[in-house]
């Protein structure tokens, strides 16, 4: 059975479950391969991944260096980066370290994730980034549209805007507190959007969200946010000086050099970013385009695939 006719499948599973849980007779289809990706089988014998194979259910599946896979279910499409290990589990996906993009098609569906402590359930329509973190819990960042993650099954999601950094916390421990990241900085260092072929048409999605986020910015901190190692903290680190401009940080800016969710630091809290240390914005800087925010002039999107369901 080739690609298409595998597609065709796909589609004919999603017409049948329209409405409720992603579980019912969940399939994957490797839709993209990037570098190497390989199985392991409880014998421990490996297997290499190729495009239009079906993802083994209870089989750890894991990525090298530089290597990824993407893949496409009803209602959804699942991008795993570089150095990273999961298995397709009966009733959910099991991301066991590492990190992923998902973007949801607005089918309804809801689809279920479980890290090594925490676990949410993806909703609604968008694209998100979503890594494990030290902790077992997830860190969460909004990319493009509204993507929602639910703590319990059949419950209302937490929206996820474009920009917005959030931690879901171990052992049920619910969300920390958002903070908002420079997607103009951001983007172009991931491996998960810079690193796989990317439609043209989710290429000017995603431009549209750094535009967009870019036009609202009024003022940006050299700090970058990093892993969640206890249950209720995660790491914030300011960056050194290294402009060479006339712009210059305030007081309250400078005088910050590391907190931690939870923890007084100064008088003005400092907003955490991860990433690559940010430049203060002002109104006049002009917005970026697709080719600044992507590195290279945009191809042209493949055919689409037959029907709705697995297109954007």
């Amino acid at each position: 059975m080739n690609f298409l006719h595998k597609t065709l499948a796909l589609l004919s599973l999603g017409a049948l479950v329209t409405t409720g849980s992603a579980h019912a007779a969940q399939l994957y289809l490797v839709s993209k391969i990037v570098g190497k990706v390989n199985t392991r089988a409880d014998s421990g014998k490996e297997t290499s991944l190729g495009q239009a194979d079906w993802l083994p259910a209870n089989t750890r599946i894991f990525t090298r260096a530089r290597s990824g896979v993407e893949a496409l279910a009803p209602g959804f499409s699942l991008r795993f980066g570089e150095d990273t290990a999961f298995s397709i589990g009966d009733r959910n996906l099991q991301l066991h370290k590492g990190a992923m993009l998902l973007r949801a098609l607005g089918s309804g569906k809801q689809l279920a994730l479980e890290g090594p402590e925490a676990s949410v359930w993806l909703q609604g329509e968008g694209s998100c980034l979503l890594e494990v973190a030290t902790n077992g819990g997830f860190k969460v960042i909004g990319l493009t549209g509204k993507p929602a993650f639910a703590l319990a099954e059949g419950t209302k999601g937490r929206v996820t805007h474009p920009g917005e950094l959030l931690f879901v916390k171990p052992l049920d421990g619910g969300w920390s507190d958002p903070v908002n990241i420079h997607l103009f900085k951001f983007v172009p260092s991931t491996f998960l959007l810079r690193g796989f072929p990317n439609k043209l048409s989710y290429q000017e999605e995603v431009t549209r969200s750094v535009q967009t986020q870019t036009d609202l910015i009024t003022k940006t901190f050299r700090a970058v946010v990093g892993d969640a190692r206890g249950t209720d903290s995660f790491e914030v680190k300011v960056s050194p000086d290294t402009t060479t401009g006339s712009t210059k940080p305030s007081a309250s800016d400078s005088s910050v050099e590391e907190t931690e969710s939870g923890e007084d630091s100064s008088a003005t809290a400092l907003p955490s970013v991860p990433g690559p240390p940010l430049q203060f914005h002002t109104p006049a800087d002009r917005v970026p385009t697709l080719k600044e925010v992507f590195g290279e002039q945009a191809k042209p999107s493949a055919p689409p695939f037959p029907g709705k369901l697995l297109n954007p």
